[in-house]
């Protein structure tokens, strides 16, 4: 045979094998296409009939889902975790070699107890005909791990359940807006959990992790490249946990259409607490409805009075601020238009003193003295009618109504101009940074198996206003404070040896193109910065159309907020207000390891730990081993002798930590409140047996 008779052999054989194996893909394309059709439009799969409802189910558990990241506080403490939930299921086929039901009427009455549902309805699904199994409504959903643990411990001969991911919100109603919220893919392909508010969404990328096709071509799913990554915020919990009792309770006593309080570091950015009504609990998205926007970034508003600040700073800037020269204060014929003060005016007095007494009026005036355009132009340069571009989507850039001079000059006090909390943040950060304007941020870094692959960079503009401009507008906030009838006194906190410095607000609500009569129809607000000699924080709130106010005062009700806030953080400020990131922790296997060398070994790895019972030897741990974990988690270590158990002092302990310990000890500990635990009803030290129950009280 010579070399092309050869030649033409081995090319006949290719071109064989190329079209063999052309026939062969198209089989297996055509044998995986029939198996979705035969799941997703015949409900058969695995020589069963399924019911409708679980054919999610059957995509759902052959796929391969990364682990969500964990959202961790400045102070290393989990805001957001990955979790579980279950569904409940029944498997009505009697070749089912694992199981079935088959007696119908016990299995009814066991479940209809256990998910508190009507004993006639589980009846009626189990009595289905012809499918594989059945699900029992939203009842027999999402169903948490104590819920899984209990229903499965009686044994029901054909339950099963299908272990979802979902996630875990440690401290319920708590930064909820900023730190987000997930819900479920409807891709059946994929169907992990994503983002769809807060940082929850913003960062999803980072948070989800990422997958790709399974390799195992008999496989429908796919499978895990990699998990998601750890993000750490700026929210000192703390400071969230005190913005948000004060919140709730001003909330539940005045009952506003909004209300937000946040607290910014005013030489970095970083958002160190935000709190608003209408909120919501993450696990159980109860309130959600309410309100989906964040009231800190989105849905802007007309601010009222603080404006007045921006109008003073540009007036300094262009040497037109002349503290002690007078005006006639009360009411303005103006540009076609007629402006007035809301005491009705003081007489002649001077531009700080208008400023103290936040006159419309005078500030008119000052801004007539800068010009129309000047004054759009600096708005412009200050962040105000754009949008940010920060750690969240969808944020608002606010507007401002130039149809007339009129509405020009309304905007010097707050109305005509609308704003979103995060821009006047912005804007006020310049006075604490020599004129230079410093972008909020809650994202401080992104984590992949414990290195940084983020890391945010404070960022500061360029030089906005003068010094001298600075200097000069810090002192009238300084005095606004300090002065006697001033609409900010009520936050002069200096007999306890601090001093603030600041703006009120107030503004009417515009409905249909016409404000609204009536006082309580208005936005009420409070800029503060502290201390006022070096601004360590920029703290803001602002209430909308509440129903009431609290002892007759709307000025007690904002300071109800601020004054215990600002105390809180002026005591603390010789230590950050972000701590040091936690050292991450690889948790060790203590089961077996006798209890004394485990609490050394918990001990040399710095980690909180909790000692259950008084046994010789470690049979059981919270957390498992190989987890990472940061320094400061508890950790629960349960002995082999539980006939003498210790009760710890949960004061200061998360929900989730609550949780882990009775999950661990066996004691029913009942929680009452949202937040940290601030009471219980058994003495620290006392030695109780699993049959007692505990009562803990959060706040």
């Amino acid at each position: 045979m010579n070399a092309r008779q050869q030649k033409k052999i081995v090319l006949k054989n290719s071109k064989n094998s190329t079209r063999a194996l052309m026939i062969m893909s198209a089989v297996f394309l055509f044998f995986l296409l029939f198996t979705f059709f035969q799941i997703g439009v015949l409900h058969y799969a695995k020589g069963r009939q399924i019911a409708t409802s679980d054919v999610t189910r059957f995509i759902d558990s052959t796929s391969n889902q990364p682990t969500r990241g964990t959202i961790y506080s400045a102070n290393g403490e989990p805001l957001a975790e990955e979790s579980n939930t279950y569904d409940l299921y029944a498997v009505l086929d009697s070749k089912e070699t694992k199981g079935y039901v088959k007696d119908k009427e016990e299995t009814a009455k066991k479940l209809a107890k256990l998910l508190d549902i009507k004993e006639s309805y589980v009846l009626k699904q189990l009595q289905t005909k012809n499918v594989y199994q059945v699900e029992f409504g939203n009842k027999s959903r999402n169903l948490s791990i104590a819920e899984y643990e209990k229903i499965k411990k009686e044994k029901i001969p054909g339950i099963g359940f299908q272990k979802n991911q979902s996630r875990f919100y440690p401290n319920g109603e708590f930064a909820s807006h900023l730190i987000g919220y997930t819900k479920k893919s409807d891709d059946l392909a994929s169907p992990q959990v994503q983002g769809v508010i807060g940082v929850e969404q913003s960062y999803n990328k980072y948070l989800s992790g990422s997958i790709k096709p399974n390799k195992d071509p008999n496989a429908l799913a796919t499978s895990v490249t990699s998990n998601g990554d750890d993000v750490r915020l700026t929210i000192n919990t703390d400071i969230q946990q005190l913005v948000e009792s004060t919140t709730e309770q001003v909330s539940k006593d005045i009952q506003p259409k909004q209300m937000l309080t946040v607290v910014m570091d005013a030489k970095t950015g970083a958002i160190i607490a935000g709190s608003q009504r209408p909120s919501f609990n993450g696990n159980t998205g109860e309130g959600l409805s309410d309100m989906w926007s964040s009231l800190l970034y989105q849905g802007a508003y007309e601010p009222g009075s603080t404006m007045k600040t921006f109008v003073l700073a540009t007036a300094a800037n262009e040497n037109s601020w002349k503290p002690q020269d007078t005006f006639l204060s009360g009411n303005l014929s103006i540009a076609g238009g007629k402006i007035t003060d809301s005491s009705q005016g003081q007489g002649v007095i001077t531009y700080q003193r208008g400023y103290e007494l936040s006159s419309n009026v005078g500030f008119s005036l000052l801004e007539q003295k800068i010009g129309n355009q000047k004054w759009i132009n600096a708005l412009k340069k200050y962040g105000f009618t754009k949008q940010p571009k920060g750690d969240f989507d969808a944020m608002d850039g606010g507007s401002l109504n130039t149809d007339s001079p009129f509405s020009i000059i309304n905007s010097a006090f707050g109305q005509g101009i609308t704003v979103t909390p995060y821009q006047l943040l912005k804007g006020y950060s310049m006075f604490a940074n020599d004129g230079r304007e410093v972008e909020p941020y809650i994202v401080d870094s992104v984590s992949k198996d414990n290195k940084v692959v983020y890391q945010h960079q404070v960022k500061l503009s360029k030089k906005l206003i003068s010094t001298s401009a600075v200097k000069q507008t810090t002192d009238s906030m300084k005095d606004l404070v300090s002065a006697e009838g001033s609409t900010g006194k009520a936050f002069d906190i200096s007999d306890e040896g601090y001093q603030v410095m600041g703006k009120t607000g107030t503004s009417q609500i515009a409905k249909n193109g016409e404000y609204e009569d009536g006082f309580l129809n208005s936005t009420f607000s409070v800029m503060l910065m502290a201390p006022a000699d070096e601004p360590k924080y920029i703290v803001y709130t602002y209430i909308m159309q509440p129903k009431t106010v609290m002892d007759n005062s709307m000025t007690k009700t904002l300071q109800f907020v601020m004054n215990p806030l600002m105390k809180k953080l002026l005591t603390n400020i010789d230590s950050s207000a972000i701590k040091t990131p936690s050292t991450i922790r690889v948790v060790p296997d203590f089961q077996d390891m006798e209890t004394a060398a485990a609490k050394n070994l918990v001990g040399s790895l710095d980690l909180d730990y909790v000692l259950i019972g008084d046994g010789d030897k470690i049979v059981k741990q919270s957390i498992n081993p190989d987890s990472k974990i940061v320094s400061n988690s508890r950790l629960m270590l349960v002995t082999n002798s539980l006939k003498n158990i210790t009760v710890p002092d949960f004061k200061g302990w998360t929900t989730r930590d609550i949780i882990a310990y009775s999950k661990s000890s066996g004691i029913q500990i009942n929680m009452n409140g949202n937040g940290f635990v601030d009471s219980q009803n058994v003495d620290p030290g006392t030695k109780i047996d699993q049959n007692q129950t505990i009562e803990v009280n959060l706040k």
